[in-house]
């Protein structure tokens, strides 16, 4: 149900879809593994209409059963190494995530299933343990996004006819999609029943829509932990999040 508290509206909607994902990896030495994968998912109408994102708050789109899910597809190489008799473990990996089918507003100021976003990414990471007590993680990924086709909007003046036109905010990057991000954890074994830990998660500017004309800063935030064995069976901790607030 989409309800409003003037005019309430009823839509209804059943899709059938398929995904799968298939993977290959090839191990060229005994410590290093290098791996290719194809995944699917789908995103049914109807999953994001309580906060108006889909654009069928009104009677004109009451058609809406006859939309079909988002499709996003996702392609990914990468390759993991084990180092100094594996206490260094290295990953690295390059993927695409297209989604196809987005809903968008059409030439007829209908919702239609014309828009595409693509993201393009690295990611890497670190683990390793510098000491028998001392481990260190760290990883870093970097999101290049890009709105493809989000549709048209409505150019003409107030109280004219509608004239629709391809968005401007094609081109932009996809809104709460940080382009740059990165985090480091350490942990040391003070004693055998006690460990201590923090780290730090960087997060560049993400912005909040379409147009980028809002955002929400980039920031770093520290973390800390300590956990203490009680005994083999029960152990306690206590995390403490953004410790300069």
């Amino acid at each position: 149900n989409i309800d409003s508290p003037t005019n309430p509206v009823r839509f209804k909607s059943k899709s059938d879809f398929f995904n799968y994902q298939a993977g290959l990896t090839y191990k060229p030495t005994e410590n290093g593994s290098i791996y290719a994968s194809y995944a699917t998912s789908s995103n049914p109408v109807g999953v994001d209409g309580g906060d108006g994102s889909e654009g069928i708050n009104s009677g004109a789109n009451s058609y809406i059963n006859e939309l079909k899910p988002e499709e996003v597809r996702t392609m990914e190489l990468g390759t993991k190494w084990d180092l100094f008799n594996q206490k260094l473990n290295l990953t690295a990996a390059i993927f695409r995530t297209e989604k196809t089918n987005t809903r968008s507003t059409d030439a007829n100021g209908l919702t239609s299933n014309i828009g595409e976003t693509r993201v393009d990414g690295i990611e890497l990471g670190a683990n390793g343990n510098i000491t028998d007590k001392w481990a260190v993680s760290a990883g870093y990924t970097y999101l290049d996004s890009e709105i493809i086709d989000a549709g048209f909007v409505n150019t003409a003046a107030s109280g004219q006819p509608a004239v629709y036109a391809p968005s401007p905010t094609n081109g932009n990057q996809v809104q709460n999609v940080a382009k740059n991000s990165a985090t480091l954890w350490t942990t040391y074994q003070v004693l055998p029943q006690l460990n201590l830990g923090v780290g730090a998660i960087a997060m560049d500017k993400v912005y909040g829509n379409a147009t980028n004309t809002k955002w929400v800063p980039g920031y770093v935030r520290y973390d800390a932990m300590g956990r203490y064995d009680v005994n083999k069976n029960v152990n306690v901790q206590l995390n403490v999040n953004n410790l300069s607030d």
